[in-house]
């Protein structure tokens, strides 16, 4: 689900880029080629759907978080397992620490 997202995303962020790229490269970059001072909408898309898929490949997420993750069953307000805030185990409520 991660990828449809970040591919809306691409090309959410396409669309001003194209707008802006096409509108002042003429104005900024006279010297360059023709084929860079008018680029079509898609190869815009493509190139930021390619930066989405290799930021996914590089970063990945640290893994998926499930229905029962602390904070979906709504335990999260009031204490943590496993792991501390501080990094020993143990876990903490909104008052105070509890050591393990």
């Amino acid at each position: 689900m991660r990828i449809f997202g970040s591919l809306i995303k691409a090309i959410v962020l396409a669309i001003p880029f194209y707008f802006l790229w096409n509108y002042l490269a003429p104005i900024y970059l006279p010297q360059a080629p023709a084929q860079y001072l008018d680029i079509p909408f898609w190869h815009i898309t493509g190139i930021f759907m390619v930066v989405q898929i290799l930021k996914l490949v590089v970063f990945p997420s640290r893994g998926w978080k499930g229905r029962h993750y602390m904070g979906a069953c709504g335990f999260n307000k009031f204490q943590k397992f496993g792991r501390g805030r501080w990094g020993r185990r143990g876990f903490w409520t909104e008052n105070y620490r509890h050591q393990a």
